[in-house]
């Protein structure tokens, strides 16, 4: 059985998850070997520490070639691809089917080193076990005479992703990736496939990174590099080194969980890979590795802290998943692969969400400056909130759960309510309240005692506008201004011809027929007009008087026999009624009536002085009756219109 051991044994230190992370470090701190691998620490950080030693206790690992046999039989060597510290690649030709592969070798400068040769046999043991399409296939493994190995794998041609994770434009120029962070964490869920591949199989990788991954030129990815990977389990073999005794560091610095730094009781398992997973994660966002420091100390606390911090651009949904998969605590992490990829898998179908409510946030910044700027115009903020509102309901369309559209979109609706409330604008305050799911009650109180308010003003204001309208002058004013001048017309030369006609005091059949007849002509009129009369309290006012001035001269007639008064003193007390009736409309009315009103009374004094003047001073007054009422409610439309009218009728009688 395969046993991993370590050139300088471990001190008693054990990890414990119930020290804080600068007692962890300083225990740490402590340990010679850890003191050793010092320089890799921080002059390092990229390169991969690997455990000091490795002895297999395997019989005979593989068939060796007969003494004389060609050790690659059936493949044509040709150029060199690549070197690392133990092996070199080559590229060859497999005769029999045609094809290229990769076949690697240790140095020849290792000779029959047996620990590079069973380090370099695990890594094709691991890699052949695992079998996943991001995983670069194993075709065979052959030895010489002597026992120095080969693997003949899978020749992949591309890129090694922390090249193209540097450089941006190449994604976009070999790939034609439009956006590069979606690409960069398309190639990281595949990674996630190999990984979770491995760990079904019970193996923990201990070293991954984008330095570890190639992207072939069609987008194919490979996890390379299990050199350092380590067994759950014990197949019996003695082929496959165990988590249980990797008690020495191992890994990359720079990416390192705390564990990885070595322990007498190890914690290797699936949630060490977690953690680098998210090392890579980070450093897609960020754009450099977790751990970084000036000295060893710096750096080893850096590892054992593992709290990385993240410029506030980047995206919040992949802070929060870094954060979790690099916890410091094995429990705090995701509890397996699978459920990592669906986090970052989640952020990809939020994305969108994310960047609508990204760029709804932008402009609800440049609102909130507008809403502190006095000069601002309403619309142009209007113009902005739905400008914002939109992108965070669009946001919160695509993902419900998008918790900073929500938070966002309550802010800026909070904040347009203050708005509307200090202008006055009670109902749409109200409006963009009722869109909020669960309003704060000390706001939904200020906008509903604003909503009394404005109903109470509403109803103040309704009953000033019932009131404007009821006084109105152009309400019904044509109706208004016909009924008047036909009766002013009558009232003028009415009396008049009695005055030509009628030499002595005129009969009482006479004078009853003709204001009867008046009274006729003006209640008919009235009844005419009654539904423009009705519209409003002025048209009221006015009919209404002309139809009690009316009733009343002609009642006044049999009034006046009874007390036998002689007629022309009934016709001059005609005169003080309409005086009366036309001061009433004065003060209810339209103050221009004070004129006729004061005209009457002159005219009655007149005719009560000498009573045969009488029909001269009605038709005088009744003149000036007519042209106030002309006066008062005609405009200069009206009077031309009168006028083309009159010659019109002039001419068509003249002809």
């Amino acid at each position: 059985m395969g046993r991993c051991g370590h050139a300088h044994p471990v001190s008693s230190f054990e990890l414990d998850d119930t020290l804080s992370p600068d007692a962890h470090s300083d225990r740490l701190l402590t340990l010679p070997i850890l003191r050793e691998l010092g320089n890799t620490l921080v002059e390092h950080p990229r390169s991969t520490i690997e455990p000091a030693s490795c002895r297999m206790e395997v019989a005979e690992p593989m068939p060796r070639a007969a003494a004389g046999e060609s050790v690659l039989r059936g493949f044509v060597v040709h150029e060199t691809l690549g070197e690392g510290g133990m092996g070199i690649v080559r590229m060859a030709e497999q005769s029999a089917l045609g094809r290229q592969v990769a076949i690697k070798t240790l140095k020849s400068s290792l000779g029959k080193n047996e620990d590079a040769a069973l380090r370099l046999l695990r890594e094709a043991w691991l890699t052949g076990r695992i079998e996943h399409p991001n995983v670069v296939p194993i075709y065979d493994v052959g030895a010489d005479e002597s026992g120095r190995p080969h693997i003949v794998m899978r020749k992949v041609e591309g890129t090694s992703w922390d090249a193209l994770l540097a450089d941006p434009a190449l994604v976009q120029r070999k790939h034609e990736a439009s956006d590069v962070l979606e690409w960069h964490l398309r190639v990281f869920l595949q990674v996630t496939q190999a990984v979770s591949r491995a760990h079904a199989k019970r193996i923990v990788h201990r070293d991954i990174k984008p330095e570890n991954v190639m992207v072939g030129e069609f987008g194919e990815v490979y996890l390379l590099d299990w050199g350092i990977a380590v067994s759950l389990v014990d197949d019996g073999t003695g082929r496959l080194p165990l988590a249980q005794d990797a008690n020495e560091p191992a890994g990359t610095p720079c990416y390192m969980a705390p564990e990885m730094l070595g322990s007498s009781t190890p914690k290797i398992d699936e949630r060490t890979d977690v953690f680098l997973l998210g090392a890579t994660l980070y450093e897609i966002v960020v754009g450099r590795p977790p751990h970084e420091g000036s000295s060893f100390v710096e750096m080893v606390k850096s590892i054992v802290h593992a709290t990385p911090s993240f410029p506030s651009e980047c995206p919040h949904e992949l802070v929060t998943v870094c954060r979790r998969a690099m916890a410091r605590l094995h429990d705090d992490r995701y509890p397996n692969v699978v459920e990592l990829r669906t986090a970052v898998l989640d952020f990809l179908t939020h994305r969108g969400s994310t960047e609508l409510a990204a760029e709804a946030t932008t402009k609800r910044d440049e609102l909130f400056a507008k809403l502190g700027d006095e000069t601002s115009e309403r619309q142009e903020i209007y113009n902005l909130f739905g400008a914002v509102r939109f992108g965070y309901l669009e946001a919160l369309r695509t993902w419900p759960e998008n918790h900073e559209a929500r938070e966002g979109l309550r802010t800026v609706s909070v904040r347009m309510i203050d708005f509307e409330l200090s202008q006055g604008s009670a109902e749409a305050a109200h409006a963009i309240l009722a869109e909020l799911s669960s309003p704060d009650l000390a706001l939904t109180e200020r906008v509903e005692a604003a909503m009394r308010a404005r109903e109470d003003e509403k109803k103040r204001l309704g009953k000033l506008d019932a009131l404007e309208a009821e006084y109105d002058p152009n309400v019904g004013r044509r109706t208004r201004l016909f009924v008047g001048i036909v009766i002013g017309v009558l009232g003028v030369f009415g009396p008049m011809t009695m005055a030509v006609l009628q030499r002595g005091e005129p009969s009482l059949g006479l004078i009853t027929g003709l204001l009867s007849l008046q009274a006729m002509v003006g209640v008919s009129l009235v009844y005419w007009g009654r539904v423009s009369l009705g519209k409003s309290r002025l048209n009221r006012n006015v009919a209404w008087a002309l139809v009690l001035g009316f009733v009343a001269q002609l009642v006044a007639v049999p009034g006046a026999t009874l007390m036998h008064l002689s007629l022309h003193h009934h016709l001059s007390l005609t005169l003080l009624l309409w005086s009366l009736l036309m001061g009433t409309l004065a003060i209810t009315t339209e103050l221009r009536f004070a004129i006729p009103a004061a005209a009457y009374l002159v005219g009655f004094l007149t005719a009560a002085r000498f009573p045969e003047s009488r029909y001269w001073v009605q038709s005088a007054a009744n003149l000036t009756s007519l042209a106030t009422v002309l006066a008062a409610w005609s405009t200069k439309e009206d009077l031309k219109l009168l006028g083309d009218r009159a010659r019109g009728t002039f001419r068509r009688r003249a002809s």
